[in-house]
């Protein structure tokens, strides 16, 4: 009797079916439920990465303009490089081979899974353009709504680098928008930019569309 009530209690300690199908169903929701929270925390945490790399550039940029009389670090002319023109590979020199910078890492936006050429965050080109001695920091009119560099393009035509107002290597992953969608995001629906004040914003690509004119050449419609 005594075995017999032992095999019992025994069989009794176990899982039935549908008890395991329960735990595997409570698992199943928290991983929903967890998963996509993770994600997020993950993209934040790039997003608030590339903002800082934005600052240290801007803080670079500031280096620069004390040791050259107040202008801006030069773009250069156009130069083919990497298959890409290279008009902004002078001002990131300027900055890494003139000690502001440390190295490019800096350049790169931690949101972009594959870097190419030259880096991430380009500079404005209306503002700092590539022919013609750079403007000083003083004849930027309105500097806290003006754009210096940002982690995103005008436009991106699958590879090819075709932009105006920003100029960088700026290839953005999610295909989507490689097909000449104007501003594509690297930061779910955000994209960082430095502006000539020093300070970093988050921006939204409808509100690029909208206040373009003053964002990059710092005047009103």
């Amino acid at each position: 009797m005594m075995m017999r009530h032992g095999i019992e209690e025994h069989s009794r300690s176990g899982f039935t079916l549908v008890e395991l199908l329960v735990v595997i169903a409570i698992l199943a929701v928290l991983m929903m439920i967890l998963v996509p929270a993770i994600q997020k925390g993950l993209e934040q945490a790039q997003m608030t990465r590339c903002q800082s790399h934005l600052r240290t550039i801007g803080v670079a940029v500031m280096e620069h303009v004390s040791d050259h009389k107040n202008r801006l670090p030069w773009l250069g002319d156009f130069g083919w490089d990497q298959g890409s023109w290279n008009v902004d590979r002078f001002w990131r020199n300027q900055l890494v081979d003139g000690g502001y910078l440390e190295d490019y890492d800096v350049l790169q936006c931690p949101g972009e899974k594959h870097h190419h050429g030259m880096g991430d965050l380009g500079p404005n080109r209306y503002i700092i353009p590539h022919s013609r001695i750079p403007p000083t920091l003083a004849s930027i009119r309105r500097p806290r709504e003006t754009v210096l560099c940002g982690d995103t393009r005008q436009f991106a035509n699958g590879r090819w680098q075709g932009s105006w107002w920003m100029q960088a290597d700026n290839f953005v992953d999610n295909h989507e928008h490689k097909t000449g969608v104007p501003w594509p995001p690297r930061h779910g629906e955000f994209m960082n930019f430095l502006f000539f004040d020093g300070s970093v914003r988050a921006l939204k690509q409808d509100y690029l569309k909208e206040n373009d004119n003053l964002l990059f050449h710092g005047e009103e419609e």
